[in-house]
């Protein structure tokens, strides 16, 4: 296989995709389906098809409003990209147009979010993890872990001896150092692991 071959196999797919948008004529209906293909005339009369006898959402507002005849099938773009490109801009004609009659909301697969996401979470929980808690029986501990250690049996007998009332408490310290935050340490929300 010479180098021009292995690229042409390496690289996605590009096809043409519509991006349509189905509603009803009468101008008093607001609602409306967001759809993508790579065949929209063929899809059309699937949706046609399936109109007249399925039970899903789209299909059963059709029938109550006048069945197929009274929807317009607009094709609002067309481009032609990746399947994963695709995706995104369906995706963002769904925030575009806000459609009531879809099922589920067009997923994005990407890498890219979950990322972010996680060097957020990373950067949120860190901040947690800086701020020091410090307790009258001499606990000290990180703001995440406070709960926990006010259910802890050496808190519960320091409460016991001293006859004071859980809610008695020292102020929150936060430490410049972040050094202290081992950086593997996070909490449930991004997923990460908890010492």
């Amino acid at each position: 296989m010479n180098a021009m071959e292995q690229t042409q196999t390496t690289q996605p797919i590009q096809k043409k995709h519509y991006f349509y948008r189905i509603y009803c004529k009468d101008p008093e209906v607001s609602d409306c389906y967001i759809g993508k293909t790579c065949h929209f005339e063929a899809r059309i009369s699937h949706h046609k098809l399936l109109s007249n006898d399925s039970d899903l959402k789209l299909y059963q507002f059709i029938s109550e409003n006048g069945g197929f005849n009274n929807f317009v099938c607009e094709c609002v773009h067309s481009e032609v990209c990746t399947e994963e490109a695709s995706t995104f801009i369906e995706y963002a004609m769904y925030h575009l147009f806000k459609p009531s009659l879809n099922t589920r909301v067009p997923r994005v697969k990407t890498n890219v979010f979950k990322s972010k996401k996680i060097d957020y979470n990373r950067q949120a929980c860190q901040k947690h993890y800086m701020i020091q808690k410090e307790c009258e029986c001499g606990w000290i501990g990180s703001k995440m872990s406070f709960a926990h250690h006010l259910s802890s049996k050496k808190h519960k007998y320091w409460v016991e001896e001293n006859e004071l009332h859980e809610s008695v408490f020292g102020d929150v310290i936060i430490l410049d150092d972040e050094s202290i935050m081992p950086n593997d340490t996070c909490c449930a929300q991004c997923k990460m692991n908890i010492h």
